[in-house]
């Protein structure tokens, strides 16, 4: 892809491995937190329209007349929390991986 040309310019260059590796978790952070707060976003309006226009249910079938929304601030904050704890991990780990590479690799690995 073209990071392992991105990487092996930047190694080349002069680039320490910490450094590229700190590049790409930045980047690679930004676009989870962006994730995250689209769907962060997303839900909450499903959750609105939900609590102002409810979703109506057969009750003879699921015993309910209509869906129940009852969000929950805290759930909320941990399911964001998990969320980042596993962006970040992910995201530093394939930097890690990808700033390993000498140059002459990340170039061969493109083809």
């Amino acid at each position: 892809s073209n990071k392992l040309t991105d990487i092996a310019i930047l190694r080349s260059m002069g680039a320490l491995r910490r450094s590229v590796a700190n590049v790409f978790t930045l980047h690679g952070l930004l676009l989870a937190v962006a994730g995250i707060l689209g769907g962060l976003a997303l839900g909450s309006g499903i959750v609105v329209l939900l609590q102002v226009m409810p979703f109506k249910l057969d009750a003879s079938v699921y015993l309910i007349s209509y869906l129940p929304v009852d969000p929950r601030p805290v759930e909320i904050a941990w399911i964001v929390g998990v969320a980042l704890v596993f962006a970040a991990a992910t995201v530093r780990l394939g930097a890690l991986y990808a700033a390993s590479k000498t140059p002459i690799e990340a170039l061969r690995m493109k083809k």
